[in-house]
């Protein structure tokens, strides 16, 4: 699953891929709200961490492909 979370004083956003289902995700980022930070593993066992004081939104799911030729 694509994750993209968007943090505080930063335009760029973090994006990675999870192996979580939508409802275990949803359980750790309120956690994360209660507490210090969200921390995620992506799919290449790399360790991402973002403190609770940075975190401004969490976008869940992929977005469909962009569609190719012309419309009429």
């Amino acid at each position: 699953m694509d994750v993209t979370i968007g943090t505080l004083h930063s335009a760029r956003e973090i994006s990675i891929t999870v192996d979580l289902t939508p409802e275990e995700l949803k359980k750790k980022v309120a956690a994360a709200i209660a507490g210090t930070s969200l921390e995620l593993t992506d799919e290449k066992g790399q360790l991402v961490i973002v403190p609770t004081t940075a975190l401004a939104y969490v976008l869940v799911g992929s977005t469909p492909p962009a569609p190719v030729g012309f419309r009429i």
